[in-house]
């Protein structure tokens, strides 16, 4: 019994060392893009190549920057002090979803910066209010993978537009401030 309980936790810390080094990844990963299998650089996010809607590449791109941000920040502060699993959890879906990919629970749970059990909460409660929905891995029985539902996508996508429109509106403003 012994022996199978640290096998089972030697097991778990060789799952966190694989999830740490997965998200270390995307921390670090050149938002331009990774090497495609001709050594050409292509943006996972590129407006030339992408039937889907126009803002999409820049959407995800703007959620990818909010979703560092709230990385950066632990820089400075404790992580503890601004903790908001379920938007970020709202942006790490949606970035997956431009970036055509699924995260797992887990990969969810992890990316939110909570402990496992508060993350299921706040899964749960997204889930409650029908922004995002669970399915079963059709190869791996084990895995649950979340997605964004049609209203968490639409809401995302509003909220980012917003953003960017207001951002546009920023810009000119600032001139005013040429010591700013």
């Amino acid at each position: 019994m012994g022996n199978q309980m640290v096998s089972t936790l030697g097991e778990y810390g060789r799952a966190a060392a694989c999830l740490l080094a997965i998200r270390e990844m995307i921390d670090t990963a050149d938002i331009d893009g990774e090497r495609n299998g001709n050594g050409q650089a292509h943006d996972i996010f590129d407006t030339k190549n992408n039937s889907r809607m126009d803002d999409t590449p820049f959407l995800g791109r703007l959620a990818l920057e909010e979703y560092r941000e709230r990385r950066r920040r632990s820089k400075y502060f404790e992580s503890n002090l601004f903790g908001e699993p379920a938007w970020d959890m709202m942006l790490d879906l949606f970035i997956a979803a431009v970036a055509e990919k699924r995260l797992s629970i887990t990969a969810l749970c992890y990316g939110s910066g909570s402990p496992p059990t508060t993350a299921l909460r706040w899964i749960g409660l997204l889930e409650g209010h029908a922004l995002v929905t669970r399915f079963a891995d059709n190869l791996d029985k084990r895995r649950t993978w979340v997605v964004l539902t049609t209203k968490g996508d639409r809401a995302m996508r509003h909220y980012l537009l917003d953003r960017k429109n207001r951002q546009r509106q920023l810009l000119p403003s600032l001139e005013e401030f040429p010591n700013f």
